[in-house]
């Protein structure tokens, strides 16, 4: 049976995650999973199953092997090797796996092989419902409000409620739900968080889809593209009541409207810090929309003037720790609503809703000798002074002929901005690069694969020649 490499180290990146491996189920011992290679149908498989998750890859073609299996430690020594293709073959009552490197043959054989209590596949699937690709992004983000154990409730799974058709996470702290699933069932149905869903071959699978929610007596499982996930239902503990706290409309003083240039411009500025971290924010509804950011018992050294943002409602200040301020671009949220009294602030549209409990006692001041940096205008829309008590530089823009239009200049950016700018840019490309270059060596593989055939194809078109 041939192996491509790639498709083994990728299997093995997604298994840690899905399968919630720890560094010790790769020791001497081995108790990781046992990994099956196996054939279904037109369809290639590798499975894996450890307490009680599920990982399965698919690939369709014509295939012809017996079963085989590798344990997990056997799986990450072969998936680093240099060669593209390994051959796996059972010999002897033990799995080997043979390879070329610099143009000598490797071989590593591993005992075990598979056995009738191998598992081999996935429980049974009652159906499959398709969803839209933004699902594999939804769970991710649920996943980011989960808490990492289980206290009364179940603070570390995903609520999936058949019946209102939508998902719920929270950590006491943070509460987010998410509309408009629908899910194979009509009860509610408790899974763990996973780090998984935020993975880039998942995340390229999902794009090229389909994507797909089935469901087991005993699991929910996902289905992106070649990749199946099952998560076992926890039935054991609660999750808490959440639709009580969500406060009303009605308890609004005030409503911080976001520019969606402004959101973008924003998003850059705050620091991107984990729950964890001493970070806060305050935000300024005045004459201006202001943010300001420092560590805890530290002034701030910028107030970020949000140019072409607004306030409804009465005049407030609040402070909100910065984790769950910078989660509003990432969910695509530009509407807060700050409550009376201690009640949570909330962002919804109409597919999302989020809340959080912001910072109790009065709000920083701002310190007198701060610099005011405004975002970025658009044409058209009126000046605003921003007085800054300390001097800065800027990157001015080189003279252009004079125009006769009357419509003020862009806000100029600071060396700052631009540095800032430039840095996120490269980080991009990086990104870029790299997915480009994953695209191009399995391009390779499947060229290499379809030379195999080919050249098999005519070798025995003239052994029949010979033959006749």
């Amino acid at each position: 049976m041939l192996l491509n490499r790639r498709t083994l180290k990728t299997f093995v990146t997604l298994a840690k995650s899905v399968l919630n491996l720890k560094p010790r189920d790769s020791g001497p011992g081995d108790s990781g999973p046992v990994v099956v290679f196996s054939e279904l149908g037109d369809s290639f498989l590798i499975t894996a199953q450890h307490e009680n998750c599920w990982l399965q890859y698919r690939e369709i073609g014509e295939f012809d092997f017996t079963l085989c299996s590798l344990p997990w430690s056997g799986l990450q020594e072969v998936a680093k090797v240099g060669a593209d293709d390994l051959t796996l073959t059972m010999e002897r009552e033990q799995n080997c796996v043979t390879w070329t490197e610099n143009g000598t043959p490797v071989e590593r054989c591993y005992p075990d092989g598979p056995s009738d209590e191998t598992p081999a596949f996935f429980p049974a699937v009652e159906g499959w419902t398709p969803q839209s690709a933004r699902l594999l992004t939804a769970l991710n983000e649920a996943s980011q409000t989960t808490a990492k154990e289980s206290t009364r409730y179940a603070l570390n799974c995903l609520l999936l409620r058949g019946k209102t058709r939508d998902m719920v996470a929270t950590d006491s702290r943070q509460l987010l739900i998410q509309k408009g699933w629908e899910w194979p069932w009509s009860d509610d149905r408790m899974i763990p968080a996973s780090r998984c869903f935020r993975s880039a071959p998942l995340r390229r699978a999902a794009e090229m889809g389909p994507v797909e929610v089935g469901r087991s007596e005993k699991h929910v499982v996902f289905r992106l593209g070649p990749w199946t996930l099952g998560f076992p239902i926890d039935t054991k503990t609660r999750f808490p009541s959440v639709d009580s706290i969500i406060p009303d409309s009605s308890v609004t003083l005030a409503t911080l409207v976001l520019d969606e240039a402004d959101h973008n411009w924003l998003a850059e500025k705050i620091p991107r810090t984990s729950r964890n971290s001493k970070q806060i924010a305050t935000i300024e509804l005045n004459g201006a929309v202001a943010v300001r950011c420092a560590e805890q018992d530290q002034s701030p050294d910028q107030e970020w003037i949000l140019s072409q943002s607004r306030r409804e409602g009465a005049e407030t200040t609040f402070e909100s720790d910065v984790c769950y301020l910078s989660r509003l671009h990432d969910l695509g949220l530009s509407r807060v609503e700050i409550p009376t009294g201690n009640s949570p602030f909330v962002a919804r549209d109409s597919q999302q809703t989020y809340l959080w409990m912001g910072l109790s006692g009065e709000p920083s001041p701002r310190p007198e000798n701060i610099t005011r940096v405004a975002s970025p205008r658009m044409r058209g829309a009126g000046s605003l002074s921003q007085p800054s008590p300390r001097k800065r530089n800027v990157m001015t823009k080189p003279k252009t002929t004079p125009s006769s239009s009357s419509e003020p200049a862009a806000e100029i950016d600071t060396v700052e901005q631009v540095i800032e700018r430039a840095t996120m840019v490269k980080t991009k490309l990086k990104d870029l690069q790299s997915e480009v270059q994953d695209l191009i060596t399995a391009l390779r593989g499947q060229k290499k694969q379809a030379k195999i055939v080919r050249n098999t194809i005519d070798s025995l078109q003239r052994l029949n020649t010979l033959q006749a």
